[in-house]
């Protein structure tokens, strides 16, 4: 295998690491006949009913980002928050999955207090027995419900605002949780305002696994709110967050991220 070979293929955790992705497709595979029904029917799957490849696969993908990217630029590019995180503050991380990001955080910044929230109460059992940071702990909730009024500095979304079925009132919720002067952080897969702009390869990827997985999982729950997929346009994005309430809405651009979007969102 050539180096390039390896980094993406062999090397299990590394900044390259692509084997989850692989994983995932395979997990796709698996149920690709109830996948096509549901286009047929106009549901959904639910993430705890989806194959376990793809929960593993999810995880595998993204670490990466995460454990090499997220302490390393995303956040030092943000507007304050890094200098908040230093100093003490709190974090809720929406949609953390198995906890690869708030753990990322919780060791870069042992003075601020994170709470990693998920409803899927396997990822979050799978958080818990891996978590040994005194200033991190996990919760199933649903981020439709959750109602901690106030207590945030810092919201965090990463990969998963979009595979929500009602981000609107996710949004709004995030809000009412939000200490004055708080911010809201996502991290969203890169994606154009056109299809036309998303004609490449990037793009023919993403739509893909949003229509067999990220959709599916959308549109499993509530038959309300929007379900905006994989390659939702920045603009829509930024006018959810406006019908909440929220009036600063910024594209973050990180040197070296080419395949994700980050927005800073505040009051």
């Amino acid at each position: 295998m050539t180096p390039e070979q390896i980094a993406v293929l062999a090397t299990d955790g590394g900044p390259h690491d692509m084997a989850g992705a692989g994983q995932s497709i395979l997990g796709v595979a698996m149920q690709l006949p109830t996948i096509a029904q549901n286009f047929k029917t106009g549901g959904g799957i639910p993430w705890s009913e989806q194959h376990s490849f793809i929960h593993d696969g999810v995880r595998r993908f993204f670490a990466p980002l995460y454990r090499h990217a997220l302490v390393q630029t995303i956040i030092p590019a943000l507007d304050g928050i890094e200098k908040k995180m230093k100093i003490g503050c709190r974090v809720l991380d929406v949609g953390c999955g198995h906890g690869e990001s708030t753990l990322a955080m919780g060791a870069a910044f042992p003075n601020s207090t994170f709470v990693g929230s998920d409803y899927h109460v396997g990822s979050i059992e799978r958080a818990q027995s891996v978590n040994e940071l005194p200033n991190v702990s996990f919760t199933a909730e649903d981020a439709s419900r959750l109602t901690k009024d106030g207590n945030f500095d810092v919201i965090c979304a990463f990969d998963c605002w979009h595979d929500m079925s009602d981000p609107g009132t996710v949004t709004s919720n995030f809000k009412t949780m939000l200490k004055e002067g708080g911010s809201v952080f996502l991290i969203e897969p890169m994606a154009g305002e056109t299809i036309d702009e998303n004609r490449n390869i990037v793009g023919q990827v993403f739509s893909g696994f949003s229509t067999t997985c990220c959709l599916q999982c959308a549109k499993a729950s509530t038959p309300e709110g929007e379900k905006l997929g994989t390659l939702c346009p920045t603009s829509r994005a930024e006018a959810l967050f406006n019908k909440s309430g929220f009036s600063q809405f910024s594209s973050v651009a990180v040197p070296g991220i080419a395949t994700n979007r980050v927005y800073q969102v505040r009051v």
